[in-house]
């Protein structure tokens, strides 16, 4: 089994390395926030037997020494066990970090009596025999969040989405619209299944649901246009940086239209938008004498 990459990484203090952890974890990659390096391979060897993993990715301190050790540790250990890795530097320009530092109201870890502005010059000398090592070096002065995502998307997946992951969920606005949702789509307008005696205990997911909620011209055509809505918004999402993009549709009680757009919808959506997440939030629920 080929191993997964192991993403190290570390730079300035202040640059962002906890933030760039938080969007590997969001990638889909394993995140461990200062781990020793003896503990590497032992990490290594119990990943590698989780094949939904992404791959993993490490900040480590260049200061570090001791038990702890430093990302020169870390490189050595990785090279002995075989492991593919990358090292992500991140920096910033002096001004940047000094902001950054007033904002947190932190000492700097190397000038912990002097100034921010000295802690930062001294770091730079440090650290700059690893900057010249790095697999990809970041500049964070004027990166957002979003773009720093994008970045990272872009070069440590291979098969990184031009788009957030979609999710599509039904609901009933009986219980409440999902807090979650980027986007409300109400769909009570469409013929309504609970009054038919044939189809009121059928899921919205039965065939002939879904048949009967999409069977006239102008259900096909709304449900058309919110279609077109939906790879519109995608559309202009592709720097937005998000993690996902929720869209709920609701019928009254989230058993039968609701259900039977969002499989409709997703039907149509999977093959362009993957991965493609359907939740049916209220289809368990207990059904009561109102519509649905």
């Amino acid at each position: 089994m080929a191993k997964s990459l192991v993403v190290l990484v570390t730079g300035l203090s202040g640059a962002g390395k906890t933030n760039a952890l938080h969007i590997f974890e969001d990638l889909g990659f394993f995140a461990v926030d200062n781990i020793p390096p003896a503990l590497i391979p032992r990490l290594v060897e119990l990943l590698g037997r989780e094949p939904a993993l992404r791959g993993t990715a490490l900040v480590v301190d260049c200061r570090q020494e001791g038990f702890f050790g430093g990302i020169e540790e870390a490189l050595r250990v990785l090279a002995e066990v075989d492991t593919p890795y990358a090292v992500l530097y991140l920096e910033a320009d002096d001004a940047t970090l000094i902001r950054r530092y007033k904002e947190t109201r932190r000492q700097h870890p190397m000038a912990p009596r002097g100034s921010v502005a000295e802690g930062i010059a001294v770091e730079r000398g440090l650290l700059e025999p690893i900057r010249r090592q790095a697999t990809l070096v970041l500049d964070t002065s004027n990166l957002t969040l979003y773009r720093l995502r994008r970045t990272l998307s872009q070069e440590f997946l291979k098969d990184a989405p031009a788009h957030p992951p979609l999710r599509l969920v039904s609901f009933g606005f009986k219980h409440g619209a999902p807090a979650e949702a980027d986007v409300v789509l109400d769909v009570r307008s469409l013929p309504n299944p609970h009054y038919h005696p044939d189809l009121v205990d059928l899921p919205g997911t039965d065939s002939r649901v879904m048949a009967f909620v999409l069977h006239d011209q102008s259900s096909r055509r709304l449900i058309g246009r919110f279609e077109a809505l939906i790879r519109d918004y995608l559309g202009h999402l592709e720097d937005d940086g998000r993690a996902d993009f929720t869209v709920a549709i609701g019928c009254t009680g989230g058993r039968h239209r609701s259900v039977a757009v969002v499989e409709h919808l997703a039907s149509r959506l999977s093959a362009d938008y993957a991965p493609l997440v359907v939740d049916h939030r209220d289809l368990g629920k207990e059904e009561s004498s109102s519509e649905t």
